[in-house]
């Protein structure tokens, strides 16, 4: 993922827990103590934050976790990272070893 599309991604997501809020801009603004130009920033991708204002936003928001508000991460599709795994079950018969392999194929 490119900074933009984070930027954008993260500033949708507040522009979501804003609007769920029932906050304008400019209420979120003044809770924030930030400006609402850079709310609009922000909400657009064309402004990225520091830790301390994505904290802040967070905390405004009345967010768990910071992590609420950043996209998540891609899962990995690599057959060799499965394979991996389940050769490292040493306790594994090679019988078991083809059914779990068959398994993972399906849920695939």
């Amino acid at each position: 993922m490119q900074q933009t599309e984070f930027n954008e991604s993260i500033g949708r997501r507040i522009r979501d827990l804003r609007k769920s809020k029932g906050l304008t801009q400019e209420q979120f603004a003044t809770l924030s103590g930030f400006s609402r130009g850079t709310i609009a920033n922000i909400e657009t991708g064309r402004q990225a934050m520091s830790a301390h204002q994505v904290y802040h936003v967070a905390t405004v928001l009345g967010l768990q976790s910071i992590g609420e508000l950043f996209p998540e991460l891609p899962l990995q599709e690599d057959e060799h990272v499965e394979e991996v795994k389940i050769h490292r079950a040493p306790d594994l018969s090679e019988d078991q070893l083809r059914q779990v392999r068959a398994l993972a194929s399906k849920v695939r």
